[in-house]
């Protein structure tokens, strides 16, 4: 084997076992029971499902990002997925559906994670954190879901 085919070989098994050892972890946030305390490893996903309606004019965002806090994570996708829409009724407009909101674990640590519901032009007036370090939503008009990451060093490497 030519040293080129040796490393391109051992580049392939080390982004296969790099798939492999991450994992998707999902928080359904409309369901009860879901645990504010997420363990995690450097290389998981997690993605967060939350009921949202654009049209409203309120969109979800996490506060640490917003605030240019330094974090675990980074957002690598977030995509509105709308209900169906009935047959009877193709022209709907203004529905709702789900958002999910997926990060990606980058490095090990303890963060925090908080999610944002609120109107855009709204977001100014949340300047506030509480003794925990959530941000206080309350002068926006706004609600929040927060969480707390733990992420652990993959040791599959």
């Amino acid at each position: 084997m030519t040293p080129t085919k040796i490393f391109t070989s051992f580049v392939l098994i080390l982004c296969y076992i790099s798939f492999v050892a991450s994992k998707e972890i999902i928080v359904d946030t409309r369901k009860e029971g879901n645990s504010k305390n997420i363990s995690t490893e450097v290389g998981d996903t997690i993605t967060f499902i939350v009921d949202s309606n654009p049209t409203t004019g309120f969109t979800w965002n996490i506060a640490q990002i917003l605030m240019n806090q330094n974090h675990i994570y980074n957002v690598i996708e977030n995509q509105f997925v709308p209900d169906p829409v009935p047959e009877e009724d193709e022209e709907m407009d203004g529905r709702g559906g789900i958002e999910k909101i997926t990060v990606s674990i980058d490095r090990p640590g303890k963060d925090l994670l908080q999610l944002i519901h609120a109107r855009p032009w709204m977001l100014y007036k949340i300047d506030k954190m509480d003794e925990e370090g959530y941000w206080d939503v309350e002068p926006a008009k706004a609600k929040s879901i927060d969480f707390k990451i733990t992420a652990e060093a993959n040791g599959d490497l």
